[in-house]
């Protein structure tokens, strides 16, 4: 029995413990890096869970959505899916392109300037092509008869592509649901080859951008006010400049957070 308990003991004792219960002190950067991946695939699920509820949403809205050429609309709305709507474009769109320049900012670190375009190539463009080709067509259709329904164009306007109303004018060329494959490569690009000009100035030049220009507002309370700035412009401007300008700044924002870019 002696010898038993002597055993038992001594295997606990041996026994590894739990890293899920060690402090962050104990814990390797390798497991860092693996809870902060995590953490970043569970927060993108729950941005794009709002985001399909918000694309519901639309529908009942009590005034018809600005920043989005939505065809279904129920006159019959309530202000609370108003106030849902823009919450969620709010914060799910700047939390994906944050989480985006994350992990570029993991990826270039890890694989170097090629791999990192040839990964995002594969990811991005080719299911954007891939979208193109067999999406687009139907949403297309589906959109267009939905504007027959609505009486807001006409089949003659609709078989000649040329419409009368404004809204639906601005908005008949484009990309619809896989405009965000597009932006999200462009973004990826523009970041790949500014890292790639950083590379390239001397170890002051960059110390000298980081430390003077990027650290100080960054780390400063403030930043989220800055940040606000370009979701502010988004609703009340021209959703042409302010687009590229609201993604770029969180896609900066995400990946000095992974490491300082």
């Amino acid at each position: 029995m002696r010898a038993k308990n002597r055993e038992g003991g001594n295997s606990a004792a041996t026994r590894k413990p739990d890293p899920t219960y060690l402090p962050v002190s104990c814990k390797s950067p390798q497991m860092n890096s693996l809870r902060t991946a995590n953490a970043m695939i569970a927060l993108r699920v729950f941005a794009m869970l709002l985001v399909v509820l918000a694309h519901s949403a639309m529908c009942y809205t009590e005034i018809k959505f600005r920043t989005v050429a939505w065809p279904l609309h129920d006159h019959t709305g309530h202000c609370f899916f108003d106030l849902f709507c823009y919450g969620v474009n709010g914060m799910a769109m700047p939390l994906f392109f944050f989480l985006a320049g994350g992990s570029a900012a993991y990826a270039y670190r890890a694989q170097g300037q090629w791999k990192f375009l040839w990964q995002r190539l594969r990811r991005l463009l080719v299911p954007c092509l891939t979208g193109i080709v067999l999406i687009l067509p139907v949403t297309y259709i589906m959109m267009g008869y939905e504007l027959l329904q609505s009486e807001q164009v006409t089949l003659t306007e609709l078989l000649k592509f040329k419409f009368k109303s404004p809204e639906v004018e601005s908005n008949a060329f484009g990309l619809v649901h896989l405009w965000f494959l597009e932006y999200l490569f462009l973004v990826s690009l523009a970041y790949c080859a500014l890292r790639c000009a950083g590379e390239r100035l001397p170890q002051g030049s960059r110390n000298f951008v980081w430390q003077r220009l990027m650290a100080p507002t960054l780390r400063s309370p403030w930043k989220p006010l800055l940040l606000a700035i370009p979701s502010c412009a988004i609703f009340f401007g021209s959703t042409t400049l302010s687009c590229p300008i609201w993604f770029v700044s969180f896609t900066i924002a995400g990946s000095s957070w992974s490491g300082h870019g």
